[in-house]
């Protein structure tokens, strides 16, 4: 049975791009299947808060003196706070009512204009721990060096979390107290038995908690001043998305390509500042890398070089990073062959553009549609299948395609991921 048939899809994917980074077409199709919380542990926690505000919402077991329609935006927001504060009841459930205020402090806090990175938080379950296995801690505190955890102590708690250097800041309750307070570091494979808040980046968190199995899971995802959940694997949903709109226009269309597409676009999560692949077949990308780099906007390879084993159906992820790291396009074929680097892309305007995201997905969009599309917005007949995946620094990905849904009309503006 389809999750909540009364909840339209719109109004499904309004709510969950409210707490992914992850496009929610692919989302949508994927939380929907009614194995979705065995298939992704990891999202367990997050869809079951889901499912019970959607049931709830569902059966009008929620207090809205208007007018009842499940399509109306206090439906969206309602659901979003929902979803908000049972996240919070939760977290403070597990870690024993842990200020989640202090984690964004410390997140936001600044020393020498550097912010909390590869640094993190391990909840011990009592002060006993450091006590019966001190050969689990590498450094232990003196009382008068122990911090309370207040968000009167965050630059303070700051320059001990300095220390951890792959270790973990251990904090637990003060005896008779419901205030934490840090007692030492300890090394990273005793924090993976406890739940943990992990620092990424300036305002930018994640909570981890091991699984029934003991493996570290993440649990949840916050980043500048949103909740999101963890980030699943879709690989099954994107080769659906790409097989449904690809396949009718590919000239020799195929499982290999497909796959190419989508371990191209995963390799590209690994770019922290974001990246740009264009994919053609053979000819037709090494006649746009000569022509580009010809005229002085990117890097020409005399000898392809390969982003994909093909022997080991491995990818060359070090490549792909290294090349992604100078600002451009990387141009490939479909077997995964890339002919040129630190591409600046051309093309001529043909559809509006998406003004919430970058330039990356809009010079993406404009050159890849100038190549599949004539002037009024539809696909050109017998056109080369050109192919764009674009990862932006936030996380969000992209294919374009050039996608049309028909004749004699225009493409809508790029979806939001």
């Amino acid at each position: 049975m389809t999750a909540w048939p009364n909840v339209t899809d719109d109004v499904l994917k309004r709510i969950l791009w409210q707490f992914t980074s992850q496009k929610t077409e692919y989302m949508l199709s994927e939380i929907r299947k009614p194995n979705f919380s065995s298939d992704h542990k990891e999202a367990k926690m997050f869809y079951e808060i889901l499912d019970y505000v959607l049931t709830h919402i569902t059966s009008h077991e929620i207090e809205i003196t208007r007018d009842w329609d499940l399509n109306k935006d206090y439906v969206v927001q309602t659901s979003k706070e929902w979803i908000i504060q049972l996240l919070k009841n939760k977290i403070y459930t597990i870690t024993g009512v842990f200020d989640i205020d202090l984690i964004n402090s410390l997140s936001a806090e600044k020393q020498e204009s550097r912010t909390v990175k590869n640094a993190s938080i391990t909840i011990l379950p009592n002060e006993h721990f450091y006590t019966l296995n001190p050969d689990r801690i590498i450094v232990l505190f003196e009382k008068i060096n122990r911090k309370a955890l207040l968000v009167t102590s965050t630059h303070a708690v700051r320059k001990q979390l300095e220390l951890t250097q792959g270790g973990s800041l251990a904090v637990c309750k003060i005896p008779g107290s419901d205030i934490f307070q840090t007692v030492g570091i300890i090394d990273s494979g005793t924090a993976d038995q406890y739940p943990q808040f992990r620092f990424k980046d300036f305002m930018t968190w994640e909570f981890y908690m091991p699984d029934t199995e003991g493996n570290l899971c993440c649990k949840l995802r916050y980043r500048h001043g949103s909740f999101m959940m963890p980030v699943i694997n879709l690989r099954d949903a994107l080769r659906r998305y790409l097989n449904d709109g690809l396949s009718a226009i590919l000239e020799k269309p195929c499982d290999n390509i497909l796959e190419n597409i989508v371990q191209l676009t995963d390799a590209t999560e690994a770019c922290k500042h974001g990246a740009i692949i264009i994919m053609a077949p053979s000819d037709r990308i090494q006649k746009e890398a000569e022509r580009l780099t010809n005229n002085n906007r990117g890097v020409f390879l005399q000898k392809p070089i390969p982003l994909i084993d093909s022997k080991a159906s491995k990818l060359c992820q070090d490549t792909i990073v290294r090349m992604a790291s100078i600002d451009g396009a990387i141009l490939a074929d479909f077997e995964g062959k890339c002919y040129a680097f630190g591409v600046i892309l051309d093309g001529q305007v043909i559809t509006p553009g998406n003004p919430d995201r970058g330039s990356r997905l809009n010079s993406t969009k404009t050159y890849v549609e100038s190549k599949v599309l004539d002037k009024t917005g539809n696909r050109v007949k017998n056109a080369s299948s050109f192919v764009g995946i674009v990862r932006s620094e936030d996380g969000m990905a992209d294919i374009l395609w050039g996608q049309y849904d028909g004749i004699k009309t225009r493409i809508p503006a790029g979806t939001k991921t």
